[in-house]
């Protein structure tokens, strides 16, 4: 199994550093432990890597306190691992950015000076990180940080999900596989219609709900991996449906004399703000929170007939004088006879 170094050099002097950084981070600490000299010789380090250790450890400290303003931690020293690629790693920091909380941050410290491209590293890791997070869940970008903490640079990369679906073909490629192994990273592929593993994985799959579904439990829950990539199957399709009849604004047949469009639908949303200005308006001694359909069915049941429609414009208007409606609009698919 391949394993991706947290320190290039593997030496004891960079893996002392390491460990007063996870204390720094984790305790916030303004200034190195004051167990720094009895981590140092736990490493074997002489009187003169002392010195240097206590030199790294002050830049570290630094160095956190500029990150600090910017990033807020979730794990520190976190083991990463894929199974599927024979891939593991430790990452020296996994957090967020403050400014955007979608954003996930991952942070590499270095005792030694710049040498190559340390970002190669960090891409493993935030690739091994993205694993974690469910299909719909995926950070829009993780922010990979190499921190040196002997100079002070900070090498900075934004990491969309292409990159790292980039990545791991490259990675793919380089560990000479002859096929493509399938994960949540399938669906940023631009190979994933020709991929075989993936059509594999697919139509067998289909083929495990294309009958009755298992009797007890535990098998139940075992398809849950099969149901997922049946999701992605026909998640790819509805894109594709939707890209496809945007290009016919007459639709297209479907059968049984009916036609496919792609119809905009407005919505209109009542705003927490409607609660007080619905009570104004019709003098309810209590504010409550509602719907909009359901509001409109009640001022229905209340107006008068033939005066029904009449009532829910006057009351749609108020709302909207009074700022208290949001309106969006979003295509759906709708059927239609020829």
């Amino acid at each position: 199994m391949l394993h991706i170094q947290g320190d290039d050099s593997a030496a004891r002097l960079g893996s002392a550093a390491h460990e007063i950084m996870a204390l720094v981070v984790k305790g916030n600490l303004q200034k190195p432990p004051e167990n720094l000299g009895e981590i140092g010789r736990q490493w074997d380090l002489d009187s003169e890597q002392l010195q240097d250790l206590e030199y790294l450890s002050w830049r570290g400290v630094e160095l956190w306190r500029k990150l600090l303003l910017e990033v807020g931690m979730d794990e520190i020293e976190y083991p990463l691992e894929s199974q599927a690629l024979d891939l593991t790693g430790t990452a020296d920091f996994i957090g967020y950015t403050v400014l955007l909380p979608s954003y996930q941050v991952i942070i590499d410290w270095k005792s030694g000076y710049k040498m190559g491209d340390e970002l190669t590293q960090v891409m493993g890791y935030a690739y091994l990180h993205n694993l974690s997070f469910d299909i719909d869940m995926k950070p829009e970008k993780i922010i990979g940080m190499v921190c040196y903490l002997r100079t002070g640079i900070i090498d900075t990369v934004e990491i969309t999900q292409q990159m790292l679906t980039e990545w791991v073909i490259k990675y793919q490629v380089q560990m000479g596989s002859s096929i493509y192994r399938i994960g949540d990273h399938c669906q940023y592929c631009p190979r994933k219609y020709e991929c075989e593993a993936v059509a594999v994985l697919r139509k067998n799959s289909i083929a495990a709900f294309g009958s009755n579904l298992p009797d007890t439990h535990e098998k139940l829950a075992e398809l849950y991996p099969q149901s997922q990539a049946l999701a992605d199957v026909l998640a790819g399709y509805n894109r594709a449906l939707r890209a496809v009849i945007a290009q016919h604004p007459d639709g297209l047949p479907i059968g049984d004399g009916k036609r496919l469009f792609l119809e905009t639908v407005t919505k209109q949303t009542i705003t927490g703000e409607a609660v007080d200005t619905i009570s104004g308006i019709y003098g309810w001694r209590t504010s409550v929170t509602i719907g909009k359909t359901k509001l409109m069915d009640l001022v229905r049941i209340g107006a008068e007939k033939g005066k029904k429609k009449e009532a829910c414009d006057n009351l749609m208007k108020e709302l909207e004088d009074a700022g208290c409606v949001e309106t969006t609009e979003y295509q759906k698919l709708q059927e239609r006879k020829e």
